[in-house]
């Protein structure tokens, strides 16, 4: 699960980054702050993840959950005609997802090590 933590590392990145790589920092605070929030939580996660021993499930399906807040204010942005970053939200989203859907998957079909 460590070594797919580092896709989240990436997506939390480009998530902070895209508002001005995209251009929509300045004219859009509010979806600024939309992606930053997410991405910041995914860095976070992810970070703790790769620190700690074990791969906490709990902290991957919080990950999941921010996957599925990008899906959702994906079709916000959608509705406020802001596609370029409705795209990107979505996009990211859904790559998220699939991070956490192939993690978990490898995660459950290890053998528990004992101590």
């Amino acid at each position: 699960m460590k070594h797919l933590t580092w896709a989240d590392i990436v997506l939390g990145g480009w998530l902070m980054a895209s508002p001005f790589i995209l251009g929509y920092a300045a004219s859009r605070p509010i979806v600024f702050v939309g992606d930053i929030i997410p991405g910041s939580f995914l860095l976070a996660t992810s970070c703790w993840i790769l620190v700690t021993r074990g791969a906490p499930l709990l902290v991957a399906w919080f990950q999941a959950l921010c996957g599925l807040w990008l899906i959702i204010g994906s079709v916000v942005l959608l509705v406020g005609r802001l596609s370029h970053a409705a795209l990107n939200d979505l996009l990211v989203g859904m790559l998220v997802l699939a991070v956490y859907l192939v993690a978990t998957s490898a995660l459950l079909r290890e053998p528990p090590r004992l101590a």
